[in-house]
């Protein structure tokens, strides 16, 4: 099962499972929370992200 199949959200009117990247509930058609419609890879290697720039940035002081 990959990751994108998986459902991790619920939506706050109805509570259907939803998946990631979805704009819209698919059971109410009510809007989803925007961190919902971010593409995994890219809140995963936000925080990888941060923490390689705070590292770079301690190195050189």
């Amino acid at each position: 099962m990959s990751i994108q199949s998986r459902r991790f959200f619920h939506c706050r009117s109805c509570g259907h499972k939803m998946r990631l990247g979805v704009d819209e509930c698919g059971n109410c058609y009510q809007p989803t929370p925007m961190i919902n419609h971010f593409p995994l890879p890219l809140l995963l290697a936000l925080p990888v992200l941060a923490v390689a720039i705070v590292a770079l940035v301690i190195s050189t002081v």
